[in-house]
């Protein structure tokens, strides 16, 4: 599916891409695997394509203790007290992750984990760090130690960051994109249109509000182990393999 940018060179390279090359893969494939029925709507190849949602491993992304989770700030030497905020994507436009900046505070901390180009202003601020890339047995833990997901981004396809999060237990804020709720229950994760008052207002909200925090972080996980576990999804992907090798050697 397209994404458009600011930039009308990209929205036109997409556009070609899409319309040639993108045309030739679709019309020569057995089946389409799509994450998100939006993307399976606008490849408009209803008898080819089939819907299996992103996945993750719940054994590797998991809850932790308050104990560790002190633990875990000390050792990457982030605020022990303060509420902590976690971003995690590309730090591009798409995924939203200057709103989230802007929506910075002083009641909470802000950490984002990434790859990509940052002004040196947003690095400097004392309410916020920036940080590279990690591998996943890393990353686990940059989940494990904060207390909010937020990924106010566009386009998306429900992304495998937010199923991390939720693995982990975490209360979700991310845009109200087409077709999230099929995915997760709008009253149990804050699907918002995502300025800068709205990431703020809801952040402030989760904090404040523990009870339904509490709520929030047993519904990520339960949802993460029932419907997003690699078990579940490597079982519908098997099946879709035989599905197509049934096929050829029929014909």
């Amino acid at each position: 599916k397209l994404v458009k940018t600011k930039r009308w060179i990209v929205n036109f390279i997409q556009y070609l891409v899409s319309i040639t090359y993108g045309k030739f893969i679709i019309n020569k494939s057995n089946k389409i695997i799509v994450c998100n029925e939006e993307v399976g709507d606008w490849i408009n190849q209803k008898e080819k394509t089939i819907l299996i949602s992103n996945a993750v491993d719940t054994n590797l992304f998991k809850p932790t203790s308050r104990e560790q989770k002190i633990k875990l700030r000390k050792k990457y030497k982030l605020p022990l007290s303060k509420p902590i905020v976690l971003f995690v994507g590309r730090f591009v436009e798409k995924k939203g992750f200057d709103k989230l900046f802007e929506a910075r505070d002083k009641d909470y901390f802000t950490l984002f984990v990434g790859f990509g180009e940052v002004p040196e202003s947003m690095k400097k601020d004392k309410n916020t760090r920036f940080m590279e890339s990690i591998p996943q047995d890393k990353l686990k833990e940059l989940y494990q130690l904060s207390d909010i997901f937020c990924l106010p981004s566009i386009n998306e396809g429900f992304p495998l960051t937010i199923l991390e999060a939720m693995a982990t237990g975490l209360p979700i804020i991310t845009s109200d994109n087409p077709g999230y709720e099929k995915y997760v229950s709008r009253n149990y994760v804050e699907l918002i249109n995502p300025s800068q008052k709205n990431i703020k207002s809801s952040i402030k909200k989760l904090i404040k509000n523990k009870e339904f925090s509490q709520s929030m972080r047993k519904y990520s996980r339960n949802s993460a182990v029932k419907k997003f576990s690699w078990k579940i999804n490597a079982n519908k992907l098997i099946g879709v393999y035989k599905q197509v090798l049934n096929d050829n050697q029929k014909n």
